[in-house]
């Protein structure tokens, strides 16, 4: 598939089904924290076209995810261009994204075992805060 079709098929499932996947609870404390100026990422082991919809949507304009490599011809090759942003790879991606933490808090939110890094790192980790 082209990348282009993959970022289509991505926009599209969330324009049909993924307003509804976000929690209330979780949609309202992202719009609480960009009410207060905080800067709010997703750090994801999902493909990073798949989240970046959700992301847009919240108004969240980033999003550090994995990354699917895609040939000179615009095709997805079925590997990653980037390592899996699971577990360690996530701190990795926020410490070089954030090589300095004396001005800033973390706060992260987390749902699985690859979350388990990104929430020992954080200043503030909350764990299936928004789950059913």
């Amino acid at each position: 598939m082209t990348l282009r079709r993959f970022d289509e098929v991505c926009t599209r499932f969330f324009a049909v089904r993924g307003a509804g996947m976000i929690r209330p609870d979780a949609r309202a404390r992202i719009a609480d924290c960009l009410s207060r100026g905080a800067e709010v990422l997703i750090v994801s082991a999902s493909a990073d076209n798949w989240v970046r919809p959700f992301a847009r949507h919240l108004g969240i304009a980033e999003v550090m995810g994995t990354q699917a490599e895609v040939s000179a011809e615009g095709i997805l090759t079925g590997r990653f261009a980037t390592p899996n942003c699971y577990g360690p790879e996530k701190v990795a991606r926020l410490a070089a994204r954030i090589p300095d933490r004396t001005h800033c808090r973390i706060e992260a939110y987390g749902d699985s075992r690859g979350d388990r890094e990104l929430l020992a790192f954080a200043d503030e980790p909350h764990y299936k805060l928004f789950k059913d």
